[in-house]
């Protein structure tokens, strides 16, 4: 790689210890890539919060006792605590990474950066926006910056996430590029009746659709409903994350960078497909274990939900009640927590029966209190992952359906979501 005058300083160790390591690790990744120079960024979002992975918090560590500072703006992923339900994680273990997890916040701060605590960082004030070039490293969010937003990053892992932030660059290959962000596979979406296309499962289910038959590929998606919304594409871009490596998608006519078929793959030739009504209907009974029957808990937003959806929830759980003892957990990051709070949503979520989670996720150990056996979801995310590492078997439905179950203790399938074709 070709490095400039202050990369190379960086590269000599004559800017100190920190940035020798970050700039080697950038370099051999980009060499590894072909990328032949660096970029700058305007922002990092880092995956180094997670308390249960030790070398994480030796890395902190050691950059806190060599007073590291990020040199752009830098927001943390979630961790494993939620300063408002200190009871979440009361196991020995739980009670461990609580512990890890407070003391990787303070770290974090330590060395400049931001503690967002969230998987959804699109969601804050001041997200970068079209053209930014940043680097990402939670999945759901890399894919949503890439194809919502238009944002630039390829799928930072854990350390190197971090590197870019010290070095405020990144090597300039992949999805950086204008050539990397082509389309190299169309695929066609059946459409749906109009009930189906109005509800956020289905994308949720077109998402897993895609990433399954996507893998590595990035898909230019044709016939998605033109009346989907941004959180609608989350849904998407959260789920083909999780059940392919899909980093980015062009979802033709509705994002910036797909105004047409053409534009998505830049008058190439690619490989095409389609994700038909039996594709989705198959999506469901993958991440379906159970359709009838008793539930255990009910788990919203994963990734953290956005204000809308716990609007949509706090109006369906109104003057209603959960079963008595049965958990319902609904996740957000904290930003929304208090705009959700000053519209009154968490008084009436909470006199419902219901928990609202902050700064952490649901999906993995230490077991939350009373996540175990049959959960509902509306995440294809938490579906997909979950059962891998909790106790549980999952079924993915609607947040009408999630709600209606909880409500009954048993689950109730909404005649109207119908996805046999």
């Amino acid at each position: 790689m070709k490095l400039t005058v202050e990369e190379q300083a960086m590269a000599d160790g004559r800017r100190g210890p920190v940035l020798e390591f970050a700039i080697d690790l950038l370099t051999k990744a980009g060499a590894m890539h072909g990328a032949e120079r660096f970029e700058p960024i305007e922002a990092a979002y880092v995956n180094t919060t997670f308390a249960t992975v030790q070398p994480l918090h030796d890395l902190l560590v050691w950059l806190a006792g060599n007073r590291a500072q990020v040199t752009v703006p830098t927001y943390t992923n979630v961790g494993i605590d939620d300063p408002d339900n200190p009871m979440l994680r009361t196991d020995d273990y739980g009670r461990w990474a609580t512990q890890q997890s407070r003391e990787l916040r303070d770290l974090h701060k330590q060395v400049g950066c931001k503690l967002a605590m969230t998987c959804a960082p699109y969601q804050l004030p001041g997200a970068p926006g079209l053209g930014a070039q940043i680097a990402v490293s939670e999945s759901n969010a890399v894919s949503y910056f890439n194809s919502v937003v238009g944002a630039r990053t390829l799928k930072y892992g854990d350390f190197i996430d971090m590197a870019a932030a010290l070095a405020g660059r990144v090597p300039f290959v992949g999805l950086h590029t204008a050539d990397g962000r082509r389309a190299t596979l169309h695929l066609d979406v059946a459409p749906l009746p109009d009930a189906l296309a109005g509800d956020d499962l289905s994308y949720q289910l077109i998402g897993h659709a895609m990433g399954r038959k996507a893998g590595m590929e990035l898909p230019a998606l044709t016939g998605v409903n033109p009346g989907a919304s941004p959180e609608n594409l989350r849904g998407i871009s959260a789920t083909g994350a999780s059940a392919g490596g899909v980093a980015m998608f062009h979802a033709v006519g509705l994002i910036p960078e797909a105004s047409t078929l053409a534009a998505a793959t830049g008058g190439n030739d690619v490989g095409t497909g389609n994700i038909s009504a039996a594709d989705i209907l198959a999506a469901r009974n993958e991440m379906t274990a159970f359709s009838q029957g008793a539930i255990d808990a009910v788990v919203i937003g994963t990734p953290h939900a956005p204000l809308s959806e716990v609007g949509m929830l706090a109006d369906l759980v109104d003057g209603r009640a959960v079963k008595d003892g049965l958990p319902f957990y609904i996740q957000m990051n904290r930003f929304v927590l208090e705009s959700a709070r000053a519209k009154g949503w968490i008084d009436v979520l909470r006199k419902a029966g219901a928990t609202p989670v902050a700064d952490t996720c649901l999906y993995w150990r230490p077991q939350a209190h009373g996540l175990e056996g049959r959960v509902m979801t509306n995440s294809g995310k938490y579906a997909y992952y979950a059962p891998g590492e909790l106790p549980v078997t999952t079924a993915i439905a609607s947040l009408r359906e999630c709600v209606e179950s909880a409500v009954r203790g048993e689950v109730w399938n909404d005649p109207e979501l119908d996805f046999r074709p």
